[in-house]
């Protein structure tokens, strides 16, 4: 691996500047370790304008007597897909972690982008109509953490999932699910349940 003298270092830092993503879509950046990914996850919604929006993840653990069952328990949900925390902002670009039930064409890996927050009441009230709901009624206007993921005040994002193959562009309210923390090895021959965890159903 070769060094940089003083004069191309100095020259580099010129000519560093900010990427500007014509069509607003950011590559997607590959990292071996979660934590590399989370520390990407949080500068990119830094960079974006607006408030933001975490929902701080509800666990529900199974007890375990001695303190390395424990240990364990932990060790299975720090390696959980969803997140412990998820911040996200309005127009930040999303994927769904897992398939939405209820939306047969919403399915694992779908593309979408975030319009606003409300909540469920709102938003069955007004037929599901992103566009009956002001801006104002839509971003938010301060930094908001919501601990309670089914508390009835608690806004949720709206994401328009882009046109894809045959599946067409769908504009949802995507509300907390609760996922199964296991462990498998062996193939896939032996299961361990650590209990539960209540997230979002997104990452960015």
């Amino acid at each position: 691996m070769g060094t940089l003298n003083e004069k191309s270092s100095n020259l580099m830092c010129r000519l560093e500047r900010r990427v500007i993503y014509p069509n607003g879509m950011r590559p997607v950046e590959i990292h071996c370790h979660r934590s590399n990914v989370n520390w990407t996850n949080q500068n990119c919604i830094s960079d974006l304008p607006g408030m933001p929006v975490t929902y701080a993840a509800i666990d529900t653990k199974e007890r375990r007597e001695t303190r390395k069952g424990r240990q364990a328990i932990d060790r299975m949900f720090d390696k959980e897909r969803a997140p412990v925390t998820l911040t996200l902002k309005v127009n930040a670009p999303v994927i769904l972690l897992r398939n939405m039930p209820e939306h047969v064409e919403l399915v694992k890996g779908r593309f979408g982008t975030v319009l606003g927050f409300v909540t469920h009441t709102d938003w069955e009230s007004r037929g599901e109509d992103i566009s009956l709901f002001t801006d104002m009624e839509l971003y938010p206007t301060k930094a908001t953490v919501f601990k309670d993921l089914i508390d009835s005040s608690t806004r949720y994002p709206i994401v328009r999932f882009k046109e894809i193959a045959h599946l067409r562009a769908i504009t949802v309210l995507v509300c907390p699910q609760d996922w199964e923390v296991m462990r498998t090895w062996g193939e896939g021959q032996t299961r361990s349940f650590g209990g539960y965890r209540r997230q979002v159903s997104q990452c960015w």
